[in-house]
């Protein structure tokens, strides 16, 4: 998951981890401040699904 979180594309990891899986793990995982700062933008945009 490190590895497309941090080196590959939003809809290339999208089909692999859903948005619940991300944030459920961001916190664990060993990112750059950047490739961190990036997913946890896109949960906050598409996390919530109401």
């Amino acid at each position: 998951m490190t590895r497309f979180l941090e080196y590959g594309r939003v809809k290339d990891t999208a089909q692999f981890f859903g948005i619940q899986e991300i944030q459920d793990n961001l916190r664990f995982l060993k990112l750059s401040q950047r490739a961190k700062r990036r997913w946890q933008r896109l949960i906050e945009v598409y996390g919530n699904t109401n």
